[in-house]
């Protein structure tokens, strides 16, 4: 079995079109073995790409308005990075060349933005004139202010006049480390890999004096965005506006506040890290999801909505789920090596009505699965569609806790791998005077065969004691989730698993209990 991963598929699809072989995210949901895969698979394409250096002006697609709508106080400082132990003494002038090959190669870490009348725009710069790269040398007994060096880079970016991203290698005897961070306009989960292969393959051919041969590009970011102006004028679109306002019908809980008169603010931002043990999380990876034909998250989000409804009082409780966006919606859209920023991100109503388990996983996996086109249409109608939708969703109500999960982030390491990825303090992401959009940010990650959960609160609103018990509630009806799923030997189908089908989960039962 493949397992219900989507951010993995796409990894492995990038994989196999090094080979040739063409295969689309949605192959892994319908065809859930190696054999039904070779089936379906292609040996050719009619992807089109943009090659060599792209510069000009680029379309803000809808996860670039949603950000300038946060109307941040500080914009520059709003970034993703990285850690990475370095396994090999590495040549500074080469790792200066090899940076600026990754930054020629994707075009999105040349990105500049400007403003006129409160509206941004954003163009690809044709050349990175600023220096990405600093070398820091450190002597053995010298103590080492980790943090502040990477704060320091952190807050080094500039959308205006540049780079959106910046590089520190740490040369330290003992323990080589590189450390890159790039703001978020310009890069999401998935586009991590990417970079860190790339920036492998470029100094080893550099250091072996080779030529410089990284796989070909798939669409660019400009391409791409100016694709979702055009999908956005489909009038059909204006359809699923009843759908999302359908979403706010239901009575919501509403998480309680500590404290009143505060604002939620970066710098006051707490965080408790929860995970499962490696066994409980191979099982959720895989054979748990086998007994009702789930995908992660659904599972993931079924324990979200017991602990939620057990938080709030009610049993309707609405989350922001963010998703990695990189639906296969256009024939000729191919993103499995685009660095940018794609996700997509939209409100998702779960329910919870008591303690029966069977119920809970149907009833929050037909909710996700019933989401038109996995929520991508959401950031087209409020941000690309027109004045109306725009007007309609942004009365909806605000979530207040959003949840992401992001895969599994462990880059697979060979005997000759110059990166391993190091799970430790980063520093500070955001700029500390922005003010966040959620009482609660979850994120969930697989690093060294466990999945994490890191729950991100403000202490200017919330008890720490109050979200450590939050956290800790959330993994108790995971675990019970995952042990009642991998226990059942029988299979269990929703009306989702049946296509054109028009039934609901009673009569489904009905039928299902008939023919057995």
């Amino acid at each position: 079995m493949i397992g219900g991963d989507s951010i993995l598929s796409i990894q492995i699809i990038a994989e196999a079109r090094k080979e040739n072989v063409f295969l689309q995210p949605r192959h892994f949901f319908e065809h859930q073995t190696i054999a039904e895969l070779a089936l379906v698979a292609e040996s050719g394409s009619n992807i089109l790409a943009e090659q060599g250096i792209l510069s000009g002006e680029v379309q803000l697609t809808p996860i670039q308005h949603y950000f300038f709508e946060q109307n941040f106080k500080n914009v520059h400082h709003w970034n993703q990075s990285v850690l990475l132990r370095v396994n090999k003494p590495l040549d500074k002038v080469i790792l200066e060349q090899a940076f600026t090959k990754l930054i020629e190669h994707h075009d999105c870490l040349r990105l500049r933005f400007s403003k006129k009348s409160d509206i941004w725009s954003q163009q690809m710069a044709e050349k990175e004139e600023n220096t990405v790269l600093e070398w820091i040398e450190v002597e053995k007994s010298e103590p080492v202010d980790q943090l502040a060096i990477f704060n320091n880079a952190q807050e080094s970016l500039n959308l205006i006049e540049g780079p959106v991203i910046k590089a520190v290698f740490i040369n330290n005897s003992s323990d080589l480390q590189l450390f890159i961070t790039i703001h978020h306009l310009a890069v999401d989960g998935v586009s991590w890999r990417i970079l860190v292969e790339d920036l492998q393959e470029i100094y080893l051919a550099l250091s072996n004096k080779d030529e410089v041969k990284l796989a070909p590009k798939t669409t660019s970011y400009r391409q791409y965005a100016a694709e979702l102006q055009k999908y956005a004028s489909k009038y059909e679109l204006i359809r699923e506006l009843e759908y999302w306002k359908e979403q706010q019908n239901l009575r919501i809980g509403a998480i309680p506040v500590a404290f009143v008169g505060t604002e939620n603010t970066e710098a006051s931002v707490r965080k408790i890290i929860v995970n499962l043990d490696e066994a409980l999380t191979k099982s959720l990876l895989s054979e748990a999801n086998s007994a009702y034909t789930t995908r992660i998250n659904d599972l993931l989000l079924a324990a979200m909505a017991k602990t939620l409804s057990k938080l709030t009082g009610q049993c309707n409780n609405q989350i922001l789920l963010e998703s990695h966006g990189r639906e296969d919606l256009f024939e000729n859209i191919d993103l499995t090596r685009t660095v940018g920023w794609f996700t997509s991100i939209y409100p998702v109503t779960l329910t919870s009505t008591d303690d029966n388990i069977d119920r809970l996983i149907k009833t929050v996996k037909e909710t996700l699965h019933n989401v038109p086109y996995n929520g991508f249409n959401y950031g087209i109608l409020k941000y690309l569609s027109g004045t109306k939708s725009k007007n309609v969703l942004s009365e909806l109500l605000k979530p207040q806790l959003s949840f992401n999960y992001l895969g599994q982030l462990d880059i697979q390491e060979n005997d000759n791998d110059l990166f391993s990825l190091k799970n430790e303090d980063l520093g500070s992401l955001h700029g500390p005077d922005n003010c966040r959009n959620h009482q609660i940010d979850v994120n969930a990650y697989v690093i060294d065969n466990k999945i994490h959960f890191d729950f991100e609160y403000s202490e200017n609103l919330n008890r720490t004691e109050t979200i450590r018990e939050f956290a800790n509630d959330y993994i108790e009806s995971l675990q019970q989730i995952i042990n009642y799923c991998a226990n059942t030997s029988t299979n269990n189908y929703t009306p989702s698993d049946f296509a054109d089908v028009d039934l609901d989960q009673d009569e489904l039962d009905s039928i299902l209990s008939e023919l057995s």
